[in-house]
């Protein structure tokens, strides 16, 4: 077992959208918007993530947010990784939190 740090990048949705359509609403992702970002993660170089839709409140505002939790070695990749989605989405920030650590038990488990 390798002991990881686990992060998670809070990304709450804005004014303005990259793959804005008619009919598009402040506060609100739409479809595009979660494959881009899945996309981002996903072509990052993790071997693994998790990607949460929530639901998040910004100056008494609800609004569409996603976690997207990482274990891995290295803090400066995760960071190059909030940084492109603040630039792509044009966010003014990206919350990036450490969160402890995690491990994966692999191996044959007995009956299965």
């Amino acid at each position: 077992m390798c002991l990881k740090t686990q992060f998670v990048i809070t990304l709450g949705s804005r004014s303005k959208s990259p793959t804005a359509k008619k009919g598009w609403q402040a506060g609100r992702f739409d479809e595009d918007d979660y494959t881009i970002i899945n996309n981002t993660v996903r072509g990052s170089g993790f071997p693994g993530s998790t990607v949460a839709r929530v639901k998040g409140f910004w100056n008494g505002q609800e609004e569409d947010s996603v976690q997207i939790t990482i274990l891995a070695d290295s803090k400066k990749k995760v960071e190059g990784v909030a940084r492109l989605l603040r630039a792509t989405f044009k966010q003014q920030s990206v919350l990036l939190s450490t969160t402890g650590s995690g491990e994966f038990f692999e191996g044959k488990v007995d009956g299965l």
